[in-house]
């Protein structure tokens, strides 16, 4: 009986783990639960063989629940004025998410429904009207190391973008298909991880020249 109560715990508990949605802690790349995230992006270039923080160009802030799942992102300008607030909603197997601007109007959304335990559909929202019939644009397939994105006809792909986490980078591909000529590309180096293996400062760069110096306050959560 001792054992048979212990394989159902376990079978409970690794439910539950793989129906976490898509936008908690581990599937964002953290390697423990956090409660909140500041992000601040600085101009940067190389001097005496070192990136050099420039001038402050953005930051955001990420907000997560008790669960660890995101729940609201905040963007602020250079001068820390805020651009745009987004907002997650979570019901059982789907997700809501809404953007709005600095004055509080919304201004687009996207609906994400559960495909399978590590895969959802989206579709995206121009309105508030929540009764829409649920028409798929695409669906993301994710892991705690990447995430695949295959954008409307559903099954066969227009256009396609994988994030690949490996040997402390990020790689995030946009791939263009049937004939959609959009083809673009990121890397995110780590120049310092803590201790619990979440980096707080990184190089991203998006272009020959085009470099971002990151830095991340992590919050972790107590629960």
């Amino acid at each position: 009986m001792k054992k048979l109560l212990i394989l159902i715990s376990l079978l409970l508990f690794f439910s539950c783990e793989q129906n976490k949605p898509m936008f908690n802690y581990e599937f964002l790349g953290f390697n423990k639960k956090v409660s909140k995230v500041t992000e601040s992006y600085f101009e940067t270039e190389q001097k005496f063989g070192e990136w050099a923080k420039g001038d402050l160009s953005s930051k955001n802030i990420f907000y997560f629940d008790d669960y660890g799942n995101q729940i609201k992102v905040d963007r602020y300008n250079n001068k820390g004025d805020l651009d745009s607030r987004t907002i997650y909603k979570y019901s059982v197997n789907k997700i809501e998410r809404s953007h709005y601007n600095s004055n509080g109007d919304f201004t687009r959304g996207q609906s994400f429904l559960r495909r399978s335990h590590n895969s959802y559909y989206y579709q995206n929202n121009d309105s508030n009207d929540s009764n829409k019939q649920f028409s798929p644009d695409g669906f993301f397939v994710y892991s705690k190391v990447k995430w695949e994105g295959f954008y409307t006809l559903i099954e066969e792909p227009l256009i396609t973008f994988d994030w690949v986490l490996e040997d402390n980078r990020e790689y995030e591909r946009t791939f263009p298909t049937h004939g959609i000529d959009i083809e673009s590309s990121f890397t995110k180096e780590y120049l310092n991880i803590n201790k619990f293996g979440d980096w707080e400062k990184a190089l991203w760069n998006y272009g020959s020249d085009s470099n971002t110096l990151i830095f991340r306050e992590l919050i972790y959560s107590e629960n």
